[in-house]
Formats: structure tokens, sequence, C-alpha cells
């Protein structure tokens, strides 16, 4: 993966302004052979500035196009670079095999699976409206921690929990409970979820047992929360957290749908 970057970066003409952002924003130091060389940046280089220089790589050549706006052709050529770069790093990523991918800004991201990537960009997209700002800030918050080199997974659950207690509690049951933890599910999402599937005892039945999986899941996150002894902190298994991300993105959905569905016609 290295090599295919350094030798694919190497070409480009604008060295000094993709150098001076990597540094400016990394701190990295990038090497001089007979003049900067990226080269041998992406070949030597930590990961996290590696999977960092990505990202500015690309930032640096839509940043001399803006530039360059009174030159339509220049402009047109920088940004059509940056695309090249993009697209060629997206499929190194996934022809290596890495457990990383990018989007579309070429910001590099925690790749587990399509249904992963998939399940997050569901969830965000359905939490678009301002209503669900702070429930949204939480849920990237969550999935940014699982980025990058350094996973806090600890982190992740925290901020997935919070996501879900926002939907829940302060948004969509909109009870004003300063908690709200797996009695509060019971006591205040079970009577609306089942009045919402009144018409249909099968699916009635069958969204209790939901409910009553949220509540454990609840229970799971508190492990990861304050449920540890004091001055002991043990992290969570990179496995667990992605159990724990991509549980609570569904049950974010759900809440959304939950929530819709309440709404005057």
């Amino acid at each position: 993966m290295r090599h295919r970057l350094g030798r694919f970066a190497s070409d480009f003409k604008e060295t000094h302004v993709i150098v001076a952002r990597i540094e400016r924003e990394t701190g990295a130091r990038v090497p001089v052979i007979g003049g900067y060389s990226l080269d041998s940046f992406f070949r030597k280089a930590a990961l996290r500035d590696v999977l960092d220089g990505i990202t500015h790589v690309y930032q640096a050549l839509l940043q001399e196009a803006d530039k360059r706006g009174r030159y339509p052709s220049d402009a047109y050529t920088l940004r059509q670079a940056a695309r090249e770069w993009r697209d060629f790093v997206a499929r190194v990523l996934a022809e290596e095999h890495t457990t990383y991918e990018v989007d579309s800004d070429c910001n590099v991201r925690y790749a587990v699976d399509e249904a992963y990537a998939l399940n997050r960009k569901a969830t965000l997209n359905g939490l678009d409206a301002a209503r669900w700002a702070s429930v949204k800030g939480e849920f990237e918050r969550a999935f940014d921690a699982m980025d990058g080199t350094e996973q806090d997974t600890n982190a992740a659950i925290r901020a997935i929990a919070a996501a879900v207690v926002e939907a829940c509690g302060k948004i969509v049951i909109g009870n004003g409970a300063s908690r709200f933890g797996s009695s509060e599910i019971q006591k205040y999402l079970s009577p609306l979820v089942r009045a919402m599937y009144a018409s249909d005892n099968v699916a009635a039945d069958a969204s209790q047992q939901i409910v009553g999986s949220l509540s454990d899941w609840t229970n799971a996150t508190h492990q990861y929360r304050h449920g540890q002894g004091v001055g002991v902190e043990v992290t969570a298994p990179v496995s667990l957290a992605v159990q724990m991300l991509t549980s609570g993105a569904a049950f974010i959905r759900w809440m959304i749908e939950i929530d819709t569905a309440r709404q005057p016609a």
C-alpha cells in the first residue's frame, strides 16, 4: 500500500503545496531527497501520518484549484487530479485488504465490511433533519472514535449510548427524564411501541422483544460508561465495539421510524 501511494503522489507537480499542508496539519516532516519526497513520506512515515496525509493531499489539490479560479483550465486539472487521487487510494485500500476506506471527501475511515459502512451511512442520512442534530453529533463521534490508527473503543461505546439515549429519552419520548436507562425504556417506550403496532398482534409482541433487547443493550453499554471500578478502566475489544455501534445505529433508525409515525399526517 505505502509504495503504491508514494509512487502515485510523487508525480504531482504541486509538491510544495501538498508538503506545506501535510507538515502544517500533522506535524510530520516530509523527507528531503534532492527535493521534497512524497514517495519517501508515504513509505516511511508513521501510519497515522500516512492516513492523514491521504486526506491532506486531496485537500491541498482542491485548495490550490480554488486559488486558481481565474484560470478555469488549471482549476479543472487540479480538481480532476484530486478525484483521481481519491479514487486511486480507494482502490489501493480495497485491493490491499486493509481495514480502511475513504469517503467522498477522501477522509480515511475504519472499515469492517460493507454492512458496517452501509449501516453508518443509512443512519446518518436519517439524522439529517435539524431535530436530530444532537443525536447526529453523538453518532458521528461514536464512529469517528473507531477511525484512524488509535481506536478509542470505550469512547465509541459511550458516544453511541449517548446517541441512543438522546433519541429515546429527549426527542422521541420527550418525557424530560434526565436519566434514561433500561427501566425508563420499559416504562415509556414499551407502551408507545405496542400502540404503534396495535393493529398487528404479532408485530406488537415482536416489538416488545426488540424493546427488551434495547434494554439489555443499554445495560451492556453501562459496563464501559460507568460500570467499572474507581481508577480502573478496561478497554472494550474492537469486535465488541463494532457490535455495539452496529446495534446502536439500528436502534436509532427505529426511533426515527417511531417518531415519524407519531407525527400528524
